[in-house]
């Protein structure tokens, strides 16, 4: 009883901590577009923003907006430029502009008297919005430029010990050499190595490997062949780890009757891809691809040169044969050209995040940049950090820090200091056992911490503000273990970090061997190989402390096995949804009560526009300020004489274009070489916490970067400019708006999401 006690407890403790955050947790309607707000007598309708560009948690952008008066006979279009602070939830798909920042207005056509007056009511009204958006609004229409991740050329490619089996099978990771501790006064010993529960019977000669509360597997040795145990002693059935809610079955799940899989123990990288018997293969329509359909690993054939690529961690691996293959990495940007070409709505679109170029990737990669934040109450936080024995530290390699090793939490000795980061929480003490009270600034050496340091993902996790009484801290998928490399996101930095061994053991962030697989709205999901099983493999908690993926809050695979099998690619994204990644760390038990509340702080009052019914969404504005709208016979552009057709120009007759002349360098003559792909990002430690409070700059003519000229009447080429960008920032929207309504559907249990890009 007194364990329900406290999960009811924990629930309402976390409804009132997401009721006080200031209602970004809400329903699919609070993000229709257009939307309206009343100022006095001027009613002002905002379309829906247009992302320009986004730096730390500061999101500039522009809004078409219109200004109904009931002093004015028409309608008065015009354009705001803006900067915000950005607020997510990942869970929830949902995003919120906060501290708008009014930078530009646009009214073309009004006198110096009434422009003005807007201009006036509009710097009073905007700084009090409260904007919310959906979290695939902004991705698919947030304006970008490729850029590289920090360190991104140290992250690791190395392929793991890749092993492919026609037949069911369970990868059993254990971190190295296996390593045995005493139970039960040295009658039982368990290997503590591994996240899963294995124990040896000395008597028996026997291990036994737990598979649900009714089955185990027994072997005479750790990498021997495993079976079905008949019996299991008393001792043994003793220790098996407690099941929690989330690791039971769906009974509503379909499943075919099928033998217990194989076990497959790996002591190093390894990953697992197994089948349900020979490899079948079906094409990837519209390309020269096939695709391993009867495995829920993401395997694929290209027919051009017979080699097949296989997508672990976010990165592709080629070799020329499945079984006993050599397999070497392949960047993204040398995979063939028919992966750019997989269809969003295929069996396996699953895998366009990690290929360049594609909106997928583009939109995984921008999701990886923006930060989950949260402001922390400087006197209610604390933190106890516990060592195995007397704190130990070594050196991080390349820098003047040290870090310690025999704890489960990061703890970094910098600048005379100790800064230990738990939960995405910075904390500062005089002496490594504490004191510890919540940082208000963090050494910039901190953030030179190299990939090949375990600590390297806490270099994700940053303090956006400060005042006396909260910290505002907020981090990035780093910290999630999830690096932007180049134009794509991986997993893990590809690095062996040996875990503490003693008393107790700490493991490390590990890559390899748990069979990692993204979904836009569902993270990073984890398993052992073969989707779902006949038996959920629990991971207890056995001699380990913390949780078994550090940072990660990776605790094991959640979701239950029963006899049988799910056929089909699409069975791990099924799952996927359970053992995702996009675990908000300010929503953990640890972080509840360290949350300043707006009943902590004075009362904020922010003005949400309504949605305003009936109205299209279909009104844009573009980089000059001109506003449009798209009509189902084209593109009409705002005029002084109203709305006006966006003339086509007719297309001029082919010519014939010969390849230039390359010198002999091989370099194209007569245009210059780009520098690089992207742009590069280093980032200090504090950062403002929000948008800046500049003068605004507000014109009723253009400013003297922005062409005045209107669509109708603008040259052919520049028309056909218009026109072309025009059509892409509509296709976008109408793709984040497509991709929210499935979001919603995909949360209702009765209509299912089972393929094509999320």
């Amino acid at each position: 009883m007194l364990k329900y006690r406290e999960k009811i407890k924990t629930l309402m403790t976390l409804i009132f901590f997401l009721s006080a955050w200031g209602g970004l947790v809400s329903s699919g309607a609070a993000v229709e577009w257009p939307r309206e707000i009343e100022a006095g007598q001027t009613r002002i309708i905002i379309y829906q923003p247009q992302p320009e560009s986004l730096s730390e948690n500061v999101l500039r952008g522009r809004a078409a907006i219109l200004l109904e008066d009931d002093a004015a006979a028409e309608e008065m279009f015009g354009a705001i430029w803006f900067t915000a602070r950005l607020e997510v939830d990942y869970e929830e798909r949902l995003a919120v502009l906060r501290d708008l920042s009014l930078e530009e207005l646009r009214l073309p056509g009004l006198d110096e008297e009434k422009f003005k007056h807007f201009n006036a009511l509009l710097l009073e009204e905007v700084p009090g919005w409260e904007l919310p958006l959906s979290l695939d609004q902004l991705l698919a229409t947030l304006e970008s430029q490729a850029v590289h991740g920090r360190m991104a050329e140290k992250i690791k490619h190395d392929p793991p010990r890749i092993i492919f089996m026609a037949e069911p099978a369970i990868l059993v990771s254990i971190d190295g050499e296996p390593r045995l501790v005493s139970e039960d006064d040295g009658a039982l010993l368990r290997v503590i190595n591994t996240p899963f529960t294995i124990l040896l019977l000395p008597e028996e000669k026997q291990y036994y490997l737990y598979a649900d509360r009714d089955t185990w597997y027994r072997a005479a040795a750790l990498e021997g062949e495993w079976r079905l145990a008949t019996s299991v002693p008393a001792r043994v059935a003793a220790r098996a780890p407690a099941l929690e809610p989330d690791d039971l079955y769906d009974p509503n799940d379909d499943f075919q009757p099928g033998p217990p899989p194989k076990i497959v123990v790996a002591t190093e990288a390894t990953e697992l891809i197994s089948s349900l018997g020979r490899p079948e293969f079906s094409p990837v329509q519209g390309t020269s691809l096939l695709y391993l359909s009867n495995s829920d690993s993401d395997v694929l054939l290209s027919l051009e040169n017979r080699l097949y690529y296989v997508l672990l961690a976010g990165r592709w691996f080629a070799g020329a044969q499945l079984e006993n293959g050599v397999w070497r990495h392949v960047p993204g940007d040398e995979l063939p050209a028919a992966f750019a070409a997989i269809p969003e709505d295929s069996e396996v679109a699953t895998v366009l995040y990690a290929v360049p170029g594609t909106e997928a990737a583009r939109e995984a990669a921008l999701a990886a940049q923006i930060p989950e934040t949260a402001r922390i109450d400087r006197e209610k936080a604390e933190l106890v950090v516990e060592y195995d024995g007397e704190p130990c530290f070594e050196t991080i390699a390349g820098t003047r820090m040290m870090y310690a090793v025999n704890t489960a939490t990061p703890v970094i000795y910098a600048e005379r200091s100790y800064f230990a980061c738990d939960d995405a929480v910075w904390f500062v003490a005089a002496k490594a056992t504490g004191p510890w009270r919540v940082a208000a600034s963090i050494p910039a050496e901190i953030y030179s911490i190299p990939p090949d340091n375990p600590l390297y993902n806490v270099t994700f996790v940053r303090i956006y503000g400060v005042t006396p009484e909260e910290v505002c801290f907020g981090y990035t998928f780093g910290y999630n273990h999830t690096y932007l490399c180049y134009d794509t996101v991986v997993y893990g930095t590809g690095y062996a970090y040996s875990g503490w061994y003693s008393n107790w053991y700490y493991p490390r962030p590990q890559t390899w061997g748990y069979h990692v697989r993204y979904g836009s709205w569902s993270g990073w999901s984890f398993g052992f190989s073969y989707g779902r099983g006949p038996y959920p493999f629990s991971f207890g908690r056995g001699w380990y402390r913390g949780s078994w993926w550090g940072p990660a809050h990776y605790r094991g695979y959640h979701d239950g096995y029963r006899h049988g099998y799910r056929r089909g690619y699409d069975m791990a994204y099924h799952y996927g949804r359970l053992n995702r990644g996009w675990i908000n760390f300010y929503h953990s038990r640890k972080n509840m009560p360290r949350w300043r509340t707006q009943t902590d702080a004075a009362p904020r009052t922010f003005r949400i526009p309504s949605p305003r019914r009936g109205e299209r969404n279909d009104v844009f504005v573009d980089r000059l300020g001109r506003v449009h709208r798209k009509r189902d016979n084209g593109w009409e552009t705002r005029t002084g004489s109203g709305w006006q057709p966006l003339v086509e120009p007719r297309k001029k007759p082919e010519v014939e274009r010969r390849p230039p002349v390359k010198d002999r360098l091989g370099k194209d003559r007569g245009r210059s070489e780009p520098e690089g792909s992207g742009i590069s990002r280093e980032r200090g430690g504090a950062v403002r916490t929000s948008a800046p409070s500049s003068r605004v700059i507000s014109r009723q003519n253009p400013p003297p970067t922005r062409e005045d000229k209107s669509g109708a009447g603008a040259p052919p080429s520049s028309a056909r400019k218009s026109s072309e960008t025009l059509e892409r920032s509509y296709q976008t929207r109408e793709r984040g708006n497509l991709r929210q309504r499935n979001f919603e559907r995909s949360r209702n249990p009765v209509v299912p999401v089972r393929k094509g890009y999320r």
